[in-house]
């Protein structure tokens, strides 16, 4: 009986630490998973982006011209429809975020 109950203690606490190492991993995997859109995102605007229909034009996707237009209409308190973004803002965005996602990667 005293046997089963230590047992049963010491299943308990190791499926609770895999538990939160599987929770771990899993925020490693996500924090991955949006390094590699946002490094797509980088690619693209920087005209690097690899494929079979590789080109060398530059384009932002609307997502992060968006973001920058809202970041700029935020701060400068103007009408979102007056903001314009160029490639120095969207770089910025995009360097900012990956370091972000970097030093979310290291402290996890």
């Amino acid at each position: 009986m005293a046997k089963e109950k230590i047992y049963q203690s010491a299943s308990t606490i190791n499926l609770d630490s895999l538990g939160d190492i599987a929770i771990m991993i899993h925020h490693l995997h996500i924090i991955d998973l949006e390094k590699s859109l946002w490094t797509k995102y980088f690619e693209c605007g920087s005209g690097t982006l690899a494929g079979p229909y590789e080109s060398i034009i530059k384009v932002w996707p609307a997502h992060i011209q968006l973001i920058c237009r809202l970041e700029k209409a935020v701060a400068t308190k103007c009408d979102l429809n007056q903001i314009e973004v160029n490639d120095d803002d969207c770089f910025q965005l995009v360097k900012k975020y990956l370091t972000e996602l970097n030093q979310k990667k290291t402290s996890t």
